[in-house]
């Protein structure tokens, strides 16, 4: 009773402050707490939280600009990344080959054959994982991005030696344990708590929910 009563208080907080975020990537910003709001919908059967979901993902799809990142932790990747969660989780309904065409021409202007980051939240491995997100959603057995960039893409994970050992299994693909792993125990909410996923309210109220 109250684990779901700190559940309750996070969602109140979140709705009151998320909209003001000026983040919108999956670790810290909007596109997270989008996916905390379409959990905690289904989990408690009230419609409205999914509405408020809804809106913060409206949110984060008009603030993408040129200058946003392509990374996962706060850019392109991780956006991309959510909302195939979200659809291949059943929480809305998307064609992301469509929706995703800008997006893709963006993430493959990245010369990968140059990354020397190859973490997670800022790196190469954050590009295989919203890749291979995609791929999980492909019809027909196609494949996202172009053939090239594929190719480039194959040879600079040959060399790569900081994680993924066959970065093209589907049993590689990223959780949202992934994301929120490292969060806290809830112990009440302060004025400089963090909002998202990753260490931050969106993510212990997810990992209640949900673990």
């Amino acid at each position: 009773m109250k684990r779901m009563e700190n559940v309750r208080r996070i969602a109140n907080y979140l709705i009151v402050n998320s909209s003001s975020l000026h983040d919108i990537g999956l670790f810290n910003g909007k596109m997270g707490i989008s996916v905390f709001f379409f959990h905690y919908a289904r989990f408690v059967k009230e419609e409205i939280y999914a509405g408020f979901a809804k809106l913060l993902l409206e949110q984060v799809m008009d603030d993408i600009t040129t200058y946003t990142p392509v990374n996962l932790q706060d850019g392109l990747c991780g956006i991309g990344w959510g909302i195939e969660y979200l659809v291949q989780e059943g929480f809305i309904k998307a064609d992301t080959d469509e929706l995703f065409a800008e997006l893709d021409m963006q993430v493959m202007s990245v010369d990968v054959s140059r990354i020397s980051d190859y973490s997670l939240a800022t790196g190469l491995k954050g590009i295989v994982h919203y890749w291979l997100s995609r791929c999980r959603n492909q019809k027909d057995n196609g494949y996202p991005f172009d053939r090239q960039y594929r190719s480039h893409l194959e040879d600079t994970l040959k060399e790569y030696k900081a994680g993924l050992t066959d970065p093209f299994r589907q049993s590689h693909v990223l959780h949202i344990p992934d994301i929120i792993r490292n969060n806290t125990p809830f112990t009440g909410i302060s004025e400089d708590v963090s909002l998202g996923l990753n260490n931050g309210l969106a993510g212990i109220g997810l990992k209640e929910i949900t673990g």
